[in-house]
């Protein structure tokens, strides 16, 4: 959303939850009815006989918290607002990227950065009200998309998710509703194993965990991640096939697909001491030259990397002082990216070879119009190893960053 700028050029202290700030290097006094901002952004009067802080500033202290703009580019969606919050976004063969977004419709939509237009294309309604969606590709680029639907005092309570699938071959255009895979619940993650060609999901109430079939158009019921219900709404697959989510407390499982079975595993995610209560596992994502998961908590937002054959988790720092690892992608350079912070997000980038966490600032762009994008909840990388970004606020923009 748009900042005010005047206002902003008004304020002479910074907030203190804001990006970066000065230390106080002199005091002096102001004359008395003279109106200034405090340290909390509110207007004050000074009084005679007092001393108030005086900060001074560099002159790009107001672009010293943002990703530098050469590097970012912000597509807007033809998808109307309250409906255009990005959830998830794949990649095909072939280059184009894929998006589903909720809210009070959820859209299937595409983007070609080969085209000759730089303009994203609406696919079509897949459902009302949806709270979250969830999207995969298959090998021959046949899109899966799942939904939770948003439950209000508006709708029925018996409201479900079902799985829809989308061709981009197929003459119709049309997106198909197929299977409810758990009945009365919604669907909060989607996997995908393109060498079995079975999609692994997990329920939204009980957190049941179920095998789609594509080519049979079945499901296979498991059991339950947690016997409270408590689980993080996340799956990946491994190269050996295997799956791993999060249960409660951050505690990592295991689907083992040589043996079909559920195993929960002693190992868990990072927290910060006596804070494992308020975590879950909140982004996860398969390395294929480490052979190993990265993923982000939510309470801490605290970055780690597990790695499924020794079953070792390290501990890889906040990248934020704020809470949440909402997304990451694995970069063309061998990079971790991914979106840190609650309501004003950064982007920050992991460097493995050199155990560098650093923070890259908050995505902003004044072209189509200014823009600061505030929460993102999907990534993905581009074919040239750019990172699309997914916003998901009210208005929202397929954003993307040109790493060096």
């Amino acid at each position: 959303m748009p900042i005010d700028k005047e206002d902003l050029k008004k304020r002479r202290w910074p907030l203190p939850s804001f990006p970066i700030g000065q230390e106080v290097v002199g005091r002096k006094g102001k004359e008395s009815g003279v109106v200034f901002y405090d340290d909390a952004g509110r207007k004050a009067i000074a009084k005679e006989g007092k001393i108030y802080a005086n900060i001074p500033f560099p002159k790009d202290y107001l672009k010293s918290c943002y990703v530098s703009e050469e590097k970012v580019k912000a597509i807007p969606l033809p998808i109307p607002p309250g409906e255009c919050a990005i959830n998830s976004l794949v990649k095909d063969r072939e280059g184009k990227i894929y998006g589903a977004t909720s809210g009070e419709k959820s859209h299937l939509f595409v983007y070609n950065p080969k085209g000759e237009s730089a303009a994203i294309v609406d696919l079509g309604v897949v459902e009302k009200n949806c709270k979250k969606s969830s999207l995969v590709i298959s090998a021959d680029n046949k899109l899966f998309l799942g939904t939770k639907p948003e439950i209000g005092e508006t709708l029925p309570a018996g409201r479900q998710g079902y799985i829809y699938s989308y061709s981009p071959k197929s003459a119709s255009g049309k997106i198909e509703k197929l299977i409810c895979p758990v009945k009365g619940e919604g669907i909060v993650s989607l996997a995908i194993d393109n060498n079995l060609n079975r999609i692994y999901g997990l329920s939204s109430k009980t957190g049941t965990f179920f095998i789609f079939y594509p080519d049979k158009g079945s499901v296979e019921l498991k059991e339950k991640i947690d016997k409270d219900n408590l689980f993080s709404e996340l799956l990946v697959v491994t190269s050996t096939g295997d799956v791993f989510g999060g249960g409660r407390w951050t505690k990592l499982f295991k689907y083992e697909v040589k043996k079909e079975r559920l195993v929960p595993l002693k190992i868990k995610a990072p927290s910060i001491c006596g804070r494992e209560v308020y975590n879950k596992i909140e982004s996860l994502i398969w390395e294929e030259k480490s052979q190993s998961i990265y993923g982000g908590t939510s309470a801490d937002g605290i970055l780690f990397q597990f790695f499924p054959k020794e079953e070792k988790v390290i501990s890889l720092g906040k990248p934020l002082n704020q809470p949440h690892i909402r997304c990451l992608a694995i970069g063309k350079d061998n990079c971790v990216y991914g979106i840190a912070g609650k309501s004003c997000c950064h982007l920050f980038k992991y460097n493995p070879q050199e155990g560098d966490l650093q923070d890259l600032g908050i995505l902003y762009v004044s072209s189509p119009r200014y823009w600061h994008g505030y929460e993102f909840d999907a990534a993905v990388t581009g074919e040239n190893g750019e990172i699309y970004l997914g916003e998901s606020d009210r208005i929202s923009h397929l954003f993307v960053y040109y790493p060096t």
